[in-house]
């Protein structure tokens, strides 16, 4: 579906990055020009990859989708390396039996924007290297080697995605909870920890300044309107399950926090929360929902009623991978370890048929992501046909326009701001980039 349906054609936020290709050709790119912000981000990664795609391949975004390809099966890879790790905790039933269900949460054609849309490879790198972070930190042997290596993982994953952030508190706990560290050795690794975290934060937040938007959003905007704000919660935590319809959404994500809040009490009384199986799992599932809520404090602003986004998806997923994984671990504890042995079968039954309805509501959901998909490709397709046909249907720039991104300038909002457009579309043609490269005719 990549292969077939992305097109090599730049759309909405990318053409952002146009100006960073000139400085790079005429070599006045500076390490500034990487850390300046976009919006909340700082896309250090990000634009170094970018910059090399473009310095390679003309800026063929395929090349960028298919990267975004090869994370997303990094992320399946690193899950199954989980499984495979705490594989004896799973006695009763293999645990590769969820393998498929785990399939399809993470290649799901519902985060098609992220699949597709090459400059979101900043999420896939997000993503990517936090969760093999956090399984490096719930190894059963941590060393200095280890810490370390978690350590280059986030600062990967903060400058690639500003969720980044959030993966260093949730370092912090593991390394608290963690079972099998002695106590000398994690002190020391908690102090190394808590020294990078405030390095990190301080320099992630220097110089920054607060994105202007139009609307403004008040910091208080989401305790204003409280219940608009948890819906958007659900709704984010229920996108994988359902990308179409809002209110699908956010039932599947209250569905969610209830099946994840029962497990929890459950591992917590049979005393399982210091065990590796669960607090990988554990990790995930904290990612995804503090990202809900990060997420819905500065989009509350775009309206009180949105539609699932395709583009978080790929966070929201890992809640519904550690749903999963808790379930099968509850469903493989041995009698010991049970609280209270007629609750236990009574969930016991109701177990496999909840993996299996995830596992229907994520392929459907993924159908529901391939037809708009179709429709986006086929949009910008007939958009880079007419620009590269002797006579096009429009004005040229006009063309350019249907894919550029709207700005909020001198008060008026929602505007294409067209001299800036001309610029950017004559530094594609001056270095042969996109849709000009190969051609010596513009």
């Amino acid at each position: 579906m990549v292969t077939k349906y992305t097109v090599d054609l730049p759309s909405w936020d990318e053409w952002y990055f146009i100006p960073l290709f000139e400085k790079m050709f005429t070599h006045s790119l500076t390490f500034q020009d990487l850390w300046s912000q976009h919006n909340e981000q700082r896309l250090i990664f990000p634009r170094i990859i970018m910059l090399a795609i473009a310095q390679f391949t003309g800026w063929n975004l395929k090349y960028e989708t298919a990267l975004n390809a090869s994370l997303g099966i990094g992320i399946f890879l690193a899950l199954a390396s989980f499984l495979r790790r705490e594989a004896k905790k799973f006695q009763k039933y293999s645990i590769y039996w969820i393998l498929p269900t785990l399939s399809f949460l993470v290649f799901s054609l519902n985060q098609y924007e992220n699949w597709l849309w090459g400059w979101q490879m900043l999420v896939f790198l997000n993503v990517f290297f936090v969760i093999i972070g956090f399984i490096i930190l719930t190894s059963i042997s941590v060393n200095w080697i280890s810490i370390f290596t978690a350590t280059i993982f986030g600062v990967i994953a903060t400058y690639s995605f500003a969720t980044g952030l959030i993966y260093w508190p949730i370092g912090f706990l593991l390394l608290l909870l963690h079972p099998k560290m002695i106590k000398g050795v994690k002190i020391k690794f908690i102090i190394f920890w808590f020294s990078v975290t405030s390095l990190v934060f301080l320099s992630y937040f220097y110089k920054y300044s607060r994105p202007l938007y139009n609307p403004p959003t008040p910091l208080t905007l989401a305790f204003q309107y409280p219940v608009a704000y948890i819906e958007f919660i659900l709704e984010y935590l229920g996108s994988p399950l359902e990308i179409i319809n809002r209110n699908r959404a956010i039932v599947f994500g209250l569905a969610g926090i209830i099946v994840f809040a029962y497990l929890l009490l459950k591992f917590i009384k049979s005393k399982q929360i210091k065990t590796t199986v669960f607090l990988t799992p554990f990790a995930f599932s904290l990612y995804a929902i503090s990202s809900a809520i990060v997420t819905g404090a500065g989009r509350i602003r775009l309206g009180l009623a949105q539609l699932p986004t395709s583009r978080f998806v790929t966070i929201a997923e890992l809640f519904w991978v550690s749903i999963v994984v808790f379930l099968y671990f509850y469903l493989n504890l041995s009698k010991r370890h049970q609280v209270k042995k007629l609750i236990f079968q009574r969930f016991k039954i109701f177990t496999v048929p909840i993996i299996i309805l995830i596992t229907f509501l994520a392929i459907n959901s993924s159908m529901q992501g391939s037809k708009t998909e179709i429709e986006r490709s086929s949009f910008l397709l007939n958009i880079r046909n007419d620009l590269l046909s002797e006579k096009p249907s429009k004005d040229r720039i006009l063309l350019w326009a249907e894919i550029y991104p709207y700005s909020n300038e001198k008060n008026l909002t929602n505007v294409i701001n067209l001299s800036e457009l001309v610029k950017r579309v004559n530094i594609l043609s001056k270095y042969n980039l996109s849709i000009f490269k190969g051609s010596e005719d513009h």
